[in-house]
Parts: C-alpha cells; structure tokens; sequence
C-alpha cells in the first residue's frame, strides 16, 4: 500500500479512568507521557513542524476528548 498521499498523524490520547497522565503517540509508535494536557498538545505541536522538516507529507495532529471522539487540533503545512 502506498502511503505517500496519507498525513502523518500525533495521537493525544486523553487520560484513562482512573490514569492522570496524557499519552501522545508519534508516527512510529513512539509514546510519551505527560503529567498535563497543556504539555502534551505542546510537545505534540512541536513534534508535528519536526516531522514536517524534509518531508513531504502532511502531519495531522488529534486529540481525543473526554467522549472519545478526535478534535483535529493542527494540519500544519508540508515542507
């Protein structure tokens, strides 16, 4: 298959019940957690214009609420 026309995408996974820390998910699987929302969509937010440099391929970056449904919070632009 071929994922060349596919966004990137950062998953901000909103704390489990009874968790206190956000998960976000990066292109590849690699995970990292954060004590508050604000760090979390920071770094994800962050990490989107990083994935960005060099590529071709948009980067999506989602947030999951608290119903689980997903809130697109950026689309930054290609490079």
């Amino acid at each position: 298959m071929n994922d060349e026309g596919r966004p990137f995408r950062i998953f901000i996974f909103y704390p489990g019940m009874n968790e206190r820390v956000w998960r976000v998910v990066l292109p590849g699987g690699a995970k990292h957690l954060f004590p508050t929302e604000g760090r979390a969509v920071e770094f994800a937010l962050a990490s989107a214009s990083s994935v960005t440099t060099g590529r071709m391929r948009r980067v999506e970056v989602l947030k999951e609420t608290l119903s689980g449904g997903w809130m697109v919070l950026a689309r930054p632009a290609a490079i």
